[in-house]
């Protein structure tokens, strides 16, 4: 994003919370754009007002990314969905045409029915186990890609790549 229609969107900011003054200080604008500024002008807008909307106190660099990670995951399916999605496929498509049940799942309801096994799941007798388990998987999935969201694009890139330096060390 470039730097002035940031500088903007802190002043709408500025406008909102009476003690909240960025722009004034440089370093603290240079700090905010360089947590915030790899983010498009409409994630950042929208999340900015939505931490507008929600929130009473000044906004902390956190807290933005949390609302912009709100937006953008505002449509992602909760557990439960997931769950109803295998069970669609399942009674659709049945056990020996897996691929096409697996294309007709959303992304994270795909990956935990293949982490799970998706024969494993058709013919389980334990249903009520099965979904407890899936639920608690794709929730867990849910929270990781939410934290990859809150992080940005920048960051957490540079978080993955240190991660896989450092497992490259170890190995």
């Amino acid at each position: 994003m470039d730097l002035q229609v940031f500088i903007k969107c802190i002043q709408v900011l500025e406008c909102s919370y009476d003690k909240f003054n960025i722009t004034s200080d440089k370093t603290k604008l240079m700090l905010w754009y360089d947590m915030l500024g790899d983010r498009s002008e409409v994630e950042f807008m929208l999340g900015v007002k939505k931490y507008i909307a929600a929130n009473e106190f000044p906004p902390t660099i956190a807290g933005i990314n949390k609302a912009i990670a709100d937006v953008m995951m505002s449509d992602a399916p909760d557990g439960m969905q997931g769950w109803d999605e295998l069970q669609k496929a399942i009674r659709r498509f049945g056990m020996y045409r897996e691929e096409e049940a697996l294309a007709s799942m959303s992304e994270q309801a795909r990956l935990v029915t293949k982490a799970m096994g998706f024969k494993n799941l058709c013919i389980s007798e334990n249903q009520m186990a099965d979904r407890a388990h899936f639920i608690k998987m794709f929730e867990s999935r849910a929270v990781k890609e939410k934290d990859k969201v809150v992080l940005g694009g920048r960051l957490g890139t540079d978080i993955a790549r240190l991660a896989c330096s450092m497992k490259m060390l170890e190995g």
